[in-house]
């Protein structure tokens, strides 16, 4: 007879002789259900000289390191990066990798979201974890492979090895984000300015109290925030895909390419011409 089979499906729980379904709301940890990963750049890479890399775009990245050393910088700290180590780093804005000769690692670069929000970017990164042989040897399967579903499911796997660190950031965030979450929605799906004081109604709380505790929250206002988003998701499409400067600028929402260029720099330090020119094919 079989026992103790569980499903996890959602829905309400269903007592059976040998089966119990759980609906995944009742899961501590269900928010992973709705982590979605974006690919950038995947691959394997050995250094034949020194090499320092300062990528234009912020993306998570996974290292697995085999041979050879490196360091890292990202918010002030150094690390060393070891053979042997998984590490996993937030997105940052100021991110730099140096390499030493010799070093051979597998790297997966990603967009890592949740619900239209990133959760992790900005973080400090966790300490690395071991990576054995078990490890070593499904990066060398998989990745030459080039079948995207297999190397997500790695990738999700090496993630799998942080787990802690995501549950203690989703413990700390999630009631400011659940209580922000429509306004995030929104962000994330609208291209058209909205009224300060219609965000707070809508959830639930004064217009003062939203600017006053979403910058304390989160360390920008909701209008900034705004922006940042519709930047973020120009300077995707400016990175990954060959749209024109003013197809941009028209699909975002912005007045004109020149409108969109200054807000641009504001946020980027760059025009979106020279935030493109600038950008090389960053693998690593």
């Amino acid at each position: 007879m079989i026992k103790n089979i569980y499903h996890f499906l959602p829905g309400n729980i269903i007592p059976e002789k040998d089966c119990r379904y759980f609906p995944l709301s009742c899961l501590p940890n269900d928010f992973f259900n709705e982590l979605g990963i974006t690919l950038r750049h995947f691959g394997y890479a050995r250094s034949t000289e020194q090499n320092t890399f300062q990528p234009p775009v912020p993306l998570h990245r996974i290292q697995v390191i085999c041979k050879g050393h490196g360091l890292v910088e990202i918010f002030g700290r150094k690390i060393e990066c070891r053979p042997g180590n998984i590490y996993y780093f937030p997105a940052a804005e100021n991110f730099r990798l140096h390499e030493n000769k010799g070093m051979e690692k597998f790297f997966f670069n990603f967009d890592l979201s949740g619900v239209f929000f990133d959760f992790f970017a900005g973080e400090q990164p966790p300490q690395p974890a071991a990576a054995d042989h078990s490890i070593i040897a499904a990066c060398r399967k998989t990745v030459p492979s080039c079948r995207i579903l297999q190397i997500k499911g790695l990738l999700f796997s090496l993630l799998g090895n942080f787990n802690a660190f995501f549950e203690n950031i989703i413990v700390k965030k999630k009631e400011t984000i659940n209580r922000y979450q429509n306004f995030f929605n929104y962000c994330a799906l609208s291209l058209e300015d909205f009224s300060l004081r219609e965000a707070a109604a809508g959830l639930g709380i004064s217009r003062s109290f939203f600017i006053n505790d979403f910058h304390k929250k989160f360390g920008i206002t909701p209008k900034q925030f705004f922006l940042k988003e519709k930047i973020r998701r120009a300077s995707e499409l400016l990175s990954w895909t060959y749209a024109d400067i003013g197809e941009i600028s028209e699909k975002l929402g912005f007045c004109d390419r020149f409108h969109f260029s200054r807000v641009f720099r504001k946020f980027t330090g760059k025009t979106p011409v020279q935030f493109r020119e600038n950008k090389k094919k960053y693998c690593v």
